[in-house]
């Protein structure tokens, strides 16, 4: 991320980490009881305001109702040349007949759903009332 988005000479970019509710916990990954999202703002020196996962998952089926919602009713801007994983995985995401998303095969890219994933911790973790405001 640091070798990406900074550039000598530039201003800092302005960062903020969204995640899902399992960053916070420890794994054999990870020592010394830290987790994913302790790590990144270290690496990232970013202040705790700006660390945005998840206190608990929702499930998907409240999560699909409120991302379809801000989809179809906000003026959301997906920038065409910087968000292309996650124009692609709008485009191929499928619906399971148990309302799960298709992620059977992490070989497959239209099952990866990466970026994906993380516009829905975004909506979820700064939109979640947004459905209270609308019928």
């Amino acid at each position: 991320i640091k070798n990406k988005f900074t550039r000598p000479g530039e201003a800092e970019p302005h960062f903020i980490v969204n995640g899902d509710a399992s960053g916070r916990a420890s794994s054999a990954m990870v020592k010394d009881n830290l987790n994913y999202f302790r790590i990144i703002k270290a690496e990232l020196g970013l202040p705790i305001q700006r660390m945005q996962q998840l206190a608990v998952n929702p499930s998907i089926e409240e999560n699909q109702v409120l991302v379809n919602a801000v989809l179809e009713h906000e003026a959301v801007h997906i920038d065409p040349d910087n968000a292309q994983g996650l124009i692609f995985d709008l485009e191929f995401a499928e619906m399971l007949p148990d309302g799960k998303l298709k992620k059977t095969d992490r070989e497959d890219p239209t099952q990866q759903l990466d970026a994906l994933d993380g516009f829905r911790y975004f909506v979820n973790r700064n939109m979640r009332n947004y459905l209270k405001g609308h019928k």
